[in-house]
């Protein structure tokens, strides 16, 4: 990946070093694991005034998102359980049913798994990978031509936004702030 010292043999992810993003992506990783240890299962599917989603779908979207880089990277399918797709992916609406869901503990894991193989596959991409055109073409109108600059979006801020409202969530329902 990078020798010390001499970053010019650096791989870079858009304008961020893999290791800098690698940094971020852990950081982000505790950050999720925080806001999970703090919520009570029972209540992971209430959904307050205000808001369209609960916990466990955000980390269920966090898992299938999580899960798009290594896929990307690697051309294989997401290694998501089944059915994750549907319940929590981009066109799906997220019920105050908990019975429709998993626990809050398994989109968890799903999502640990899912981040940690993503972080993986991005360890091992070649510049020559990480350079090719973004195949989502909606972003890459929006500033993100590459598909290291996809990776690196998909690993930090998607993922962040998604953080943010879980921390919203949590607040709403009238849990302290975890950080």
């Amino acid at each position: 990946m990078s020798t010390p010292g001499n970053a010019d043999d650096e791989v870079h992810v858009g304008r961020f070093s893999v290791d800098a993003l690698l940094k971020l992506h852990g950081f982000q990783g505790g950050y999720l694991e925080m806001l999970v240890d703090g919520t009570p299962a029972e209540r992971a599917c209430e959904m307050p005034a205000g808001f369209g989603s609960h916990a466990v779908w955000q980390v269920g979207h966090i898992a299938v998102a999580g899960a798009a880089p290594r896929a990307m990277l690697t051309g294989e399918p997401p290694a998501l359980p089944e059915g994750y797709g549907d319940l929590f992916g981009r066109d799906s609406q997220p019920k105050a049913d908990a019975g429709l869901y998993p626990s809050l503990g398994a989109v968890f894991e799903a999502a640990a798994e899912a981040r940690d193989g993503s972080a993986t596959a991005l360890v091992h991409a070649t510049p020559e990978v990480l350079a090719r055109p973004n195949p989502r073409t909606a972003f890459v109108e929006r500033g993100l031509p590459t598909l290291g600059d996809m990776i690196g979006f998909m690993m930090t801020t998607h993922e962040g936004m998604h953080l943010g409202q879980l921390a919203a969530w949590r607040r709403a329902i009238g849990l302290d702030r975890v950080i």
